[in-house]
């Protein structure tokens, strides 16, 4: 786990508890209530209103949620500094089937939906596919499984 700091501008008269396990940070500060966050490189900070800062410090691809899915999932990335991204999904054969990103963002949290279609709004069949997010030297998959 990489470590986060507290920021230096704290301000005094505001308290907060910080809470980190292997799966997830909790903080919850005085004044904005409990923040939940499920990868804990996602909290690098915590600012002087006791406000958690959720930048990436390397990059991640989460498993997408649900999986089996039907019709849609969830698909997670984090990225610690600006980048283009392409996002694409693949079948098993390495046939691209659907471009989900693919343009520079900003360092952050970034989630997309995936409705089990390919580019030109098809429904595609039951199967494995395969995630595959690109950015700079980054580079993961991750296996999708689409049932209907």
């Amino acid at each position: 786990m990489q470590p986060f700091e507290i920021s230096d501008q704290m301000i005094p008269d505001i308290s907060f508890a910080l809470d980190v396990t292997e799966n997830y940070v909790y903080v919850a500060a005085e004044n904005t209530g409990l923040h939940i966050y499920e990868n804990p490189a996602a909290v690098t900070a915590i600012d002087a209103q006791g406000v958690p800062k959720a930048y990436p410090v390397e990059f991640a691809l989460s498993q997408n949620s649900p999986n089996p899915f039907n019709p849609q999932t969830s698909i997670r990335l984090f990225i610690p500094e600006a980048a283009r991204l392409a996002l694409e999904i693949y079948n098993i054969p390495g046939q691209k089937i659907r471009t989900l990103e693919n343009r520079f963002l900003p360092a952050g949290r970034y989630g997309y939906q995936w409705d089990g279609t390919d580019d030109d709004g098809s429904t595609i069949g039951s199967g494995v596919y395969f995630c595959n997010p690109e950015a700079g030297e980054f580079s993961q998959v991750k296996k999708l499984v689409l049932t209907k």
